[in-house]
């Protein structure tokens, strides 16, 4: 071997190993920095599904005119997670990680399709709830109409007994009064038969 190959080869090992070295710190840094990342998104994707359960919870419990908003706020937090599944299996390193992530997509397709049939129920039932309370209100009305056209013919009917009771004692202190004429002109009728019997039996 020429001493200018052997110089050259002594000095291009080192440079080598040197390349190679760097070569396999850059590589490990990379997948550090995806380490890192996968962790930051996978932090991501657990704080919006723990979200997305709170307002899940908040949504059983909602007001109907409420609820809708709470509804979209879950679907919009779940919808993110999705995207940061999605990314997770796309960056998984391994086929273990990346069937992981896919099962958890799958899971959280389920868990809002249950949320969306949730979402359809509850809006049926604000409905029926909605007309239940229109109904009763309806009924609250016609019974209070009902209740003040009786007042209105009780008052009424006070009043045609009043007027028929104040025409019967009329009718009785004329009767009364006809009667009390009728006593008296009898009265005189039969004190003047008695003057005239007398009269008569004195001749």
């Amino acid at each position: 071997m020429r001493v200018g190959r052997k110089i050259a080869l002594v000095g291009g090992v080192p440079i080598l190993v040197a390349a190679a070295i760097a070569a396999a710190g850059w590589f490990l840094l990379a997948q550090g920095e995806r380490a890192r990342a996968g962790a930051l998104l996978a932090a991501r994707v657990y704080h919006d599904l723990t979200l997305a359960r709170m307002v899940r919870d908040d949504s059983v419990s909602a007001r109907a005119d409420a609820r809708a908003a709470i509804e979209t706020r879950f679907f919009d937090l779940t919808a993110r997670a999705g995207r940061g599944l999605e990314a997770l299996q796309n960056q998984a390193r391994t086929r273990s990680q990346a069937e992981r992530a896919a099962a958890a997509r799958q899971s959280l397709g389920r868990y809002v399709a249950r949320m969306r049939d949730f979402s359809a129920v509850a809006r049926e039932n604000d409905g029926l709830i909605a007309e239940m309370g229109q109904r009763a209100n309806r009924l609250t009305d016609l019974a209070e109409q009902a209740r003040q056209r009786q007042q209105a013919a009780n008052v009424d009917l006070a009043w045609t007994m009043t007027g028929k009771v104040n025409r019967l004692r009329a009718t009785r202190d004329v009767v009364a009064g006809l009667n009390a004429v009728l006593a008296a002109a009898w009265q005189g009728t039969l004190a003047r038969q008695r003057g005239e019997e007398a009269a008569h039996s004195e001749r």
